[in-house]
């Protein structure tokens, strides 16, 4: 009970705990305002509810101040500064424009706060409003205004960042990857719908491991001599490597000029995500007429990262689980995907989740009669690496 008493006063804005007591201490801003620091004694639940009390008293005041959206120190011109700011602009396209689509809603809901006065209280309970509609998108929306309000504080437009401890839930990491029944299905449903861009993409995807997007915004010069050579949207990394024969066969002459890999047979120009995604929608919903797996509505699919709907961004990583199947280590897969060795290993739960083939690989592989000397136990720690 102590436990989660202490727990509490750590995480109520404007409370201090010293040693067994506690006291509410308001900012420079609310003590100019005329509130005063408040000793509320020994720590228990009457006293954290005190302090409560007194928050919403100076929540009140500061929603009641004179702060406007003009003024240069609101949370609306902080979202403002920092999507003029390099770091914004270094983000990719995708990024900036799902970014500034949580960063409109923000300045609707919150923009009027004055930045230095917006509190954890309220952020939390512009969380709590957001998650009615939906919890996910409410996440998203908090944790998109937190990386802005860290980029505030260390340009000194904030004493601090108010999302820091909103309290939710972690974002789950999705697991969904396609079979290969699932893959040719879309391929043969696009190619039927006269969308062959799609299918190539499709299969690029998969076949090197690479987020959408950026196979999407390949031009010919990227894909030379049977092999692809990128540098990725968001790592920055630079990557060439051999292409699969069937996405060389896949792709055919590839003209001489600059132009976009992948054409909208529409406009003639590199599909833009909201039409890709369409397109993509619409022929999964043909093919999953033969194919119902591919919508989440086979009741005899059991296994988690083949249950749901399957989203163009799972091919990537179906791409690197089908890899690690034929036996790829860690280090060769990233040197595809473009992870490090490091993050290859943080991220194996995300991209390469349990599955049963893999499990079934490592019961063949271990040994229960034979102890092996200790240079066979590092040469195999060498090898999996």
């Amino acid at each position: 009970m102590t436990r989660s008493i202490e727990h509490r006063a750590r995480h109520t804005p404007r409370v201090s705990l010293k040693g067994s007591r506690i006291y509410w201490e308001p900012s420079a801003s609310l003590r100019r305002a005329g509130f005063k620091g408040v000793p509320l004694g020994l720590l228990s639940i009457d006293a954290l509810n005190q302090a409560d009390a007194l928050n919403a008293k100076a929540d009140e005041h500061i929603e009641t101040s004179d702060a406007d959206r003009s003024r240069p120190d609101t949370i609306a011109s902080v979202l403002d500064d920092f999507e003029a700011s390099d770091e914004f602009k270094q983000k990719s396209a995708r990024t900036q424009s799902d970014r500034k689509r949580y960063y409109r809603r923000a300045r609707k809901d919150i923009g009027h706060f004055n930045a230095l006065q917006l509190t954890t209280l309220r952020m939390q309970t512009w969380y709590r409003d957001l998650s009615k509609a939906s919890v996910a998108d409410a996440i998203e929306h908090v944790s998109s205004v937190k990386v802005a309000f860290s980029w505030a504080v260390r340009e000194k437009k904030m004493a601090s960042n108010p999302a820091t401890d909103v309290d939710m839930p972690a974002r789950e990491s999705r697991q969904r990857i396609g079979t290969r029944d699932e893959l040719w299905a879309m391929v043969k449903a696009l190619d039927s719908l006269q969308l062959p861009s799609i299918s190539a993409i499709s299969i690029t995807t998969a076949g090197t491991m690479q987020r959408i997007g950026d196979v999407r915004s390949l031009i010919t010069t990227n894909a030379r001599g049977g092999q692809l050579s990128l540098i990725q949207s968001k790592t920055k990394r630079p990557l060439t490597f051999r292409l699969h024969s069937l996405i060389v066969d896949r792709l055919g002459d590839i003209p001489n000029d600059p132009a976009p890999l992948f054409r909208s047979e529409r406009t003639g120009r590199a599909w833009h995500e909201r039409a890709f995604n369409r397109a993509w929608s619409r022929a999964r919903e043909l093919a999953a007429k033969e194919l119902p797996s591919l919508i989440g509505a086979d009741p005899n699919v059991n296994e988690h990262v083949y249950q749901g709907d399957l989203q163009a961004r799972d091919l990537r990583r179906t791409g690197m689980v089908w890899a690690a199947q034929a036996g790829a280590t860690v280090p060769q897969i990233c040197s595809v995907s473009g992870h490090s060795i490091e993050e290859g290993m943080k991220i194996l739960e995300t991209y390469l989740p349990r599955h049963q083939l893999l499990a079934d690989q490592a019961i063949i592989k271990m040994d229960m009669v034979k102890t092996p000397s200790l240079d066979r136990v590092a040469e195999s720690i060498a090898i999996a690496l």
